[in-house]
Protein backbone atom coordinates (compact mmCIF):
# COMPACT_ATOMS: atom_id res chain seq x y z
CA UNK A 1 0.00 0.00 0.00
CA UNK A 2 1.08 3.86 -0.92
CA UNK A 3 -0.93 6.35 0.87
CA UNK A 4 -0.22 9.88 -0.08
CA UNK A 5 -1.45 13.38 0.35
CA UNK A 6 -3.00 14.45 -3.03
CA UNK A 7 -4.38 18.48 -2.08
CA UNK A 8 -7.49 17.61 0.10
CA UNK A 9 -7.64 14.44 -0.60
CA UNK A 10 -5.40 11.47 0.03
CA UNK A 11 -4.48 9.12 -2.48
CA UNK A 12 -4.10 5.04 -1.71
CA UNK A 13 -2.19 2.66 -3.93
CA UNK A 14 -2.43 -0.81 -3.63
CA UNK A 15 0.48 -2.47 -5.18
CA UNK A 16 0.05 -6.53 -5.41
CA UNK A 17 2.91 -8.36 -7.95
CA UNK A 18 5.28 -11.21 -7.73
CA UNK A 19 2.96 -13.98 -9.20
CA UNK A 20 4.75 -16.59 -10.71
CA UNK A 21 3.96 -17.43 -14.46
CA UNK A 22 -0.13 -18.60 -14.82
CA UNK A 23 -0.77 -18.23 -11.54
CA UNK A 24 -4.59 -17.91 -10.31
CA UNK A 25 -3.71 -15.37 -7.55
CA UNK A 26 -3.11 -12.19 -10.22
CA UNK A 27 -6.37 -12.89 -11.63
CA UNK A 28 -8.36 -13.26 -8.51
CA UNK A 29 -6.50 -10.55 -6.57
CA UNK A 30 -7.35 -8.25 -10.00
CA UNK A 31 -11.02 -9.20 -9.20
CA UNK A 32 -10.96 -8.64 -5.40
CA UNK A 33 -9.08 -5.41 -4.85
CA UNK A 34 -11.62 -3.20 -6.70
CA UNK A 35 -14.81 -4.20 -5.01
CA UNK A 36 -12.77 -4.33 -1.90
CA UNK A 37 -11.72 -0.88 -2.32
CA UNK A 38 -15.24 0.39 -4.07
CA UNK A 39 -16.27 -0.49 -0.51
CA UNK A 40 -13.61 1.51 1.48
CA UNK A 41 -14.41 4.43 0.01
CA UNK A 42 -18.22 4.14 0.06
CA UNK A 43 -17.96 3.95 3.70
CA UNK A 44 -15.26 6.80 4.07
CA UNK A 45 -17.90 9.05 2.28
CA UNK A 46 -20.97 7.80 3.73
CA UNK A 47 -20.78 6.34 6.55
CA UNK A 48 -23.03 3.03 5.15
CA UNK A 49 -21.62 -0.05 3.98
CA UNK A 50 -22.31 -1.42 0.38
CA UNK A 51 -25.25 -3.84 0.18
CA UNK A 52 -24.37 -7.15 -0.03
CA UNK A 53 -23.06 -8.82 -3.35
CA UNK A 54 -24.23 -12.36 -3.63
CA UNK A 55 -20.77 -14.26 -4.59
CA UNK A 56 -21.81 -16.32 -8.35
CA UNK A 57 -22.81 -19.82 -8.26
CA UNK A 58 -20.65 -22.74 -9.07
CA UNK A 59 -18.61 -22.81 -12.10
CA UNK A 60 -18.72 -18.94 -12.57
CA UNK A 61 -16.59 -18.33 -9.54
CA UNK A 62 -12.75 -18.60 -9.77
CA UNK A 63 -11.08 -20.64 -7.34
CA UNK A 64 -7.82 -22.03 -6.66
CA UNK A 65 -8.91 -25.15 -6.48
CA UNK A 66 -9.55 -25.28 -10.20
CA UNK A 67 -6.04 -25.32 -11.06
CA UNK A 68 -5.15 -27.82 -13.69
Amino acid sequence: FEIEPLGDLVKLTVIHDGFDAGSLVAPMVSEGWPRVLSGVKTLLETGETMPAIPEPPGPARLRADDAP
